[in-house]
Order: C-alpha cells, then structure tokens, then sequence
C-alpha cells in the first residue's frame, strides 16, 4: 500500500507535448492520478476518473491526472504515433493532464506495490504529493463515494 507515503516521482510527456513531472504538477492541488499499463485497462480508468472530473469540475485546487505507463525501450520509438492516437480521441483541454511514460517503471510499481499491470490504478493525493487513498479495478459506488468524499475532505 501506497497511503501515507508520497507519490514517487515520474517524468512523462503530456499529450499537449510538455515534460511533466508527477507529483510535483500537481503540487498545491488535490489530485487524482490514475495509471494505466495496457489499454484494456482504460474503461477501469475511466470509471474512477470521470466521477472525480465530474464532482470537482471548475472548483479550484483540484485535478486529475491519467498516467498511460508503455513499459519497454522499443515502444520509445513509436511514442509520436502512440501519442498522437490518444490525443486524436482525448479532448484538447485534457492533453495537458494525460502524461504518457516511456520506458522502466520497475521502481514506480515497487512504490506503489503495482503488482498486476492489467488493472487500472489510483491514486489520492494531498496538496503535498502524499498519497492517501488508493484502489485499482473497477470503482463501484461505494468506493467512488469513498473517494470523493475524502477528496472534499482535503480541500486547498
């Protein structure tokens, strides 16, 4: 379990083609980081995401981020057309928070206890980049709830 430490830092590309580095884009808002291993895993994605985009959509100091993780040296060099896939079916706004990794994540899923990368996973975190509720999967009701609540809770 990742609650109570920090976020381990990554540096991807966003879609909108700036380097970011996660947590610290996100520092001084509440955010939702959601990562994803295969594609097959971006509906479970989406059931946590769009909730979150939802209930805290136009309040300030919060925002989520979507974190497309392509394991491998290889896939580097198709990462402009990987890319540009996503951002063809991405809306515009969003681009700046879909962060795409290339590369070795062995250190990011070990502190993050990722074990399984055909699921979905998210992550909580506070102002300062502390993780404080995760889960993978599909979401269900209760744990959306869960979520959301927890997220009002740390509010900026």
């Amino acid at each position: 379990m990742a609650v109570g430490s920090r976020f381990p830092h990554i540096t991807g590309r966003a879609l909108s083609g700036v380097e970011v580095t996660l947590p610290d884009a996100a520092r001084g808002s509440v955010a939702l980081v959601g990562v994803a291993f295969v594609r097959g895993a971006q509906p479970m994605l989406d059931s946590w995401m769009h909730p979150y985009m939802d209930a805290f959509a136009g309040r300030e100091g919060y925002v989520a981020y979507e974190l497309p993780v392509i394991e491998g040296w290889h896939w580097r060099l198709m990462s402009g057309m990987i890319d540009g896939g996503m951002r063809a079916g991405i809306l515009p706004e969003r681009h700046d928070y879909v962060v795409t990794f290339y590369g070795d994540a062995t250190g990011f899923k070990e502190a993050l206890s990722i074990e399984d990368t055909s699921y979905a996973y998210v992550f909580l975190l506070d102002r300062s980049g502390v993780v404080h509720w995760q889960d993978s999967g599909y979401a269900t009701d209760a744990r959306v709830d869960d979520m959301l609540r927890l997220a009002a809770s740390l509010s900026p």
